[in-house]
């Protein structure tokens, strides 16, 4: 439904659940938020126990892998969960809006050259 620029009901319901929260000021606990984040951190750890099991051992290639593992964790993106996802989305769309209508009002004001009638 997505690749036909279809918006599913499900996605359209979770952005306006996002919506609502937002103009609310509140924000919804989600059990899944979290254990998503957990999850997350527990594979982060895992790697970095591998990271360090490796750079104990008395071997160059295991302290470059090491190293190249520890890298891989730090480059990992932070996680982000669908609602905050669309939040971030949603928000973004705002302010360009805002932008844009703010550019619209400041047009109104000038004439073609950029100049401000009342000014001249």
């Amino acid at each position: 439904m997505r690749k036909r620029k279809i918006t599913p009901d499900v996605d359209r319901r979770a952005r306006n659940e996002v919506l609502s929260e937002m103009k609310g000021g509140t924000s919804a606990k989600h059990p899944w938020d979290e254990q998503i984040k957990s999850r997350q951190d527990v594979i982060r750890r895992r790697y970095l126990d591998y990271a360090a099991e490796l750079q104990r051992s008395g071997v160059a290639a295991d302290h470059a892998l090491a190293r190249e593992i520890r890298q891989f964790v730090n480059d990992m993106p932070a996680v982000e969960t669908r609602w905050e996802v669309l939040k971030k989305e949603l928000s973004e769309l705002a302010s360009s809006r805002r932008r844009n209508a703010k550019q619209d009002l400041d047009a109104e004001g000038h004439d073609q050259r950029g100049g401000d009638e009342r000014t001249r």
